[in-house]
Order: structure tokens, then sequence, then C-alpha cells
């Protein structure tokens, strides 16, 4: 995204990371069909799937989840809101020097990853999501207020062999077939679906300042 972009402080920013052995090109390929996405509508952006119940639960005994909960609920669009969430996809994520700034400058931070990879004879799915996972502990390490969601993305190269099974189901990671008919639509419904789980994220953050005050000054 190039910093004079329209807006570029509201933009949703989506780090792409590359996975497994994909080549540069292979991943430039795939990460295009992402990138054509620079907007999700907020009407197709699902609600939050948290279990809310067992939260209020816990609200009962501890007012700043009740309070979590509140704020989180500000940030879900409306089933029939018409706007849009407009995103952009850097590929470099924000140098550790910036780290401290992240709950002040949240636009310079990535709100969400995508691990980009592609099916082969010498990647397994357990393999590349375990991979997936370590580079996000490398460049964002425990305790980093980003990113808020995650998802790694695996395709499936239509002119390669591979020991892939399509249909293994592991949470993290999604495989897109390469004869997938509506292979643009499916990708368009995991961004919103990403951006779902960033959105449900936004009352963690806000709710960061009130754990550094004492609990008798907090008023639900």
């Amino acid at each position: 995204m190039e910093s004079h972009a329209f807006a570029s402080l509201a933009h949703v920013r989506i780090l792409l990371l590359p996975m497994g052995s994909i080549q540069q090109p292979m991943f430039e390929k795939f990460a295009a069909e992402v990138k054509a996405f620079d907007d999700v509508r907020l009407g197709d952006i699902p609600a939050d799937q948290k279990d809310e119940r067992g939260v209020c639960n816990l609200a009962i005994a501890f007012r700043l989840t009740f309070i979590c909960i509140l704020i989180s609920a500000r940030f879900m669009p409306n089933p029939l809101s018409t706007g849009h969430l407009h995103l952009s996809f850097p590929s470099h994520p924000p140098p550790p020097t910036h780290s401290s700034l992240s709950l002040f400058r949240p636009s310079h931070f990535p709100l969400g990853v995508i691990g980009i990879g592609v099916c082969s004879q010498t990647d397994t799915l357990s393999s590349m999501l375990a991979q997936f996972n370590a580079s996000l502990l490398e460049l964002f390490p425990a305790g980093s207020l980003f990113p808020l969601a995650n998802n790694c993305f695996i395709f499936e190269d239509s002119d390669g062999v591979t020991n892939i099974n399509l249909g293994d189901n592991i949470p993290g990671l999604v495989v897109i077939p390469s004869m997938m008919g509506n292979k643009k639509l499916y990708i368009g419904t995991l961004l919103a679906d990403l951006c779902s789980h960033i959105l449900g994220e936004f009352g963690r953050v806000v709710c960061v300042p009130y754990f550094v005050y004492p609990s008798h000054l907090i008023r639900c």
C-alpha cells in the first residue's frame, strides 16, 4: 500500500507471508488472487462466533469482561450495512522497534496475517501450519497486541504433483483447490471471515487501557 493512498490510515492491513517451499513467482501469483480484494462489503462480514454465553458468566465476577463484550459488539457491522471495509496487503512486517507504538498507532501494524503456501510433494499441511505459527511468534513475540487474527491459505497448483489430501481439515489452515469453479467467491468469503475475527478482537484492544486503572474507577 502506498503511503499516500486515500484513507490509508483507515485500511485494514493484512500481512501476506510465504509458507513452505513456495517459490517467489508462485507466491506472487497466489498473493495476487488475495490482493484482488481491496475491500469487503460490511454486509458480507459474518457475526463474531465467540461463545458470549460463557464470557457473560465470567462477567458476573469480572466486570471488565462485561465491558469488553459491550465494546466488541460496537465494532461488528449490521447485516444490512451497505458500506465497505477497505483492505491493504503489505508484504513486510513493521520493524521490532515500533512495537511500543502498537496501542497508539495501530494503522502502522497488520491487524491480520495470511500465510500463503502451495501443495507440494515435500510439504505437508501440518508442517506448513507449524512453520506459519513459528513465523508468527518470530515476527510478533508473545504478548504482542497485533495481529488480531490469522489464517493460512494453501493453494493447489494444477501443474504440480502433491501428497496432500484435500479433504484434510486442520484448524487455522484452509486448502484452496485449483479446479474450484468459484475460487474468487471462496477467497472473498475467507477474507470476510478473517475480517469478522479482526473486528471481534477490537474489544480486547480497547479494553487494554482499562487494566492499568484500579477497578473502583471503572463504571459499566
